[in-house]
């Protein structure tokens, strides 16, 4: 997880800049991304507090871009700035909730993420919502046209079952196994004296 935040933010950083226009550009951001995700995947498994912030953070910035998503297909409003102000905005939540709630939170990040991941899979499979770096692109190009069809609508049912399902999922089948394996920890623990 936290090496796709990291690889993800930088290559989105890269494409806003323009860094991602020529193959030279693009291989030196791909590397650089890498040792981002890399050195992102170190820090997180050494410090899950801070894999909870950073999993919090990463999901804000991916909601935000989310719901300016939905209001686009819904309004047809472009603004780049909003979409930042969304981005921004979440991502602070994200961070504030984390402090606050830490793992409570952890179940409902990685649903979203994971539902996330899973219905854009299937936008790049067949058509109908564009990529976050081709929103991204048209949004600095004053006056391009993004194009939201109804597969859009069709897109978020996915998400929404998928996300629901990962909830009910985490809260409850998995915490029923953890309970069950833990008490067979406890008896493996009694058995052998330790």
């Amino acid at each position: 997880m936290g090496f796709m935040m990291a690889f993800g933010v930088v290559m989105i950083f890269g494409s806003i800049c323009g860094l991602l226009d020529t193959t030279a550009g693009l291989i030196i951001m791909i590397l650089i991304a890498g040792v981002a995700g890399c050195a992102s995947a170190w820090v997180l498994k050494k410090m899950i507090g801070v894999a909870i912030f950073f999993v919090s953070i990463g999901g804000g910035f991916f909601l935000g871009c989310f719901v300016y998503s939905f209001i686009l297909a819904i309004s047809g409003y472009e603004a780049f700035w909003l979409m930042i102000c969304f981005a921004i905005g979440f991502m602070v939540a994200g961070g504030y909730l984390a402090i606050k709630r830490g793992k409570g939170v952890l179940i409902w990040a990685t649903s979203f993420f994971g539902s996330y991941m899973f219905m854009r899979g299937w936008t790049y499979y067949f058509a109908g919502y564009p990529s976050e770096m081709q929103i991204y692109e048209s949004l600095l190009q004053d006056g391009q046209d993004i194009e939201l069809t109804n597969a859009f609508f069709a897109y978020m049912g996915v998400f929404a079952v998928a996300f629901i399902a990962s909830i009910y999922t985490q809260k409850h089948v998995l915490n029923e196994e953890e309970e069950e394996l833990a008490g067979h920890d406890d008896a493996f623990k009694n058995d052998t004296g330790n």
